[in-house]
């Protein structure tokens, strides 16, 4: 027993869960019960690769749409993320701007350093699309999920670059879907160790930021 308690005493204290915040907000006005289940979608895949998701909503009607300031920096909290689920004029608004493919579901703008933003725009009116068009009707949710969960890949891995696999692959086909109902669609090894990395990094940025202050 005595061996046994200098062993604990030699872990020292246990290391910080590794923890990003996301708040979403959502000015397509999707249906809670579809974004719930889209957050618990992204809260499993997440987990799967040793990082939980702490969800904050800011609910905002169409009419505070904000489609003339969406590159607007992020004043958020280091390692808050902000989820942006604009609206089908906003979507449309950007699109142009940018000359987006229709496949695009979203998009995560660099930040000024060239690493992983805080901000990412999800195009749900193209995900309600997506799923009419291949009659799957129930899986509107889930693929809303993946798309969210892409979108956040882009911004803890510090590169807009695809994956010829998985969740950050550029196009889902029908057996990526069948994947994902099994929670088999997820991230690489190699993506899941830069995540957890970059993670980490934000966390150590954030406490040094609060102990200078």
């Amino acid at each position: 027993m005595a061996v046994i308690v200098l062993a604990l005493a030699r872990a020292g204290p246990a290391e910080p869960t590794l923890t990003i915040t996301l708040r979403v907000l959502n000015y397509a006005e999707v249906p809670e019960k579809t974004l719930i289940q889209a957050e618990e979608e992204v809260t499993r895949i997440f987990r799967k690769i040793g990082v939980e998701s702490v969800w904050r909503h800011i609910s905002l009607s169409s009419e505070q749409n904000p489609a003339g300031s969406v590159f607007r920096r992020s004043s958020f909290p280091f390692l808050e993320l902000s989820i942006l689920i604009i609206s089908r004029s906003a979507a449309k608004t950007m699109a142009e701007r940018l000359d987006l493919k229709k496949e695009v579901f979203g998009l995560s703008p660099r930040s000024k350093d060239g690493r992983g933003g805080r901000l990412a725009y999800v195009f749900h009116h193209r995900v309600r699309e997506y799923v009419i068009k291949r009659t799957l009707f129930e899986q509107e949710a889930l693929v809303l999920g993946l798309v969210i969960a892409h979108e956040i890949g882009h911004l803890l891995l510090n590169h807009t670059n695809h994956s010829r696999t998985g969740i950050m692959r550029e196009r889902w086909d029908r057996q990526d879907l069948r994947l994902a109902a099994f929670g088999d669609l997820v991230f690489s090894p190699q993506q899941a160790d830069l995540i957890r990395a970059e993670v980490a990094r934000r966390m150590i940025k954030r406490e040094n930021s609060k102990n200078r202050k």
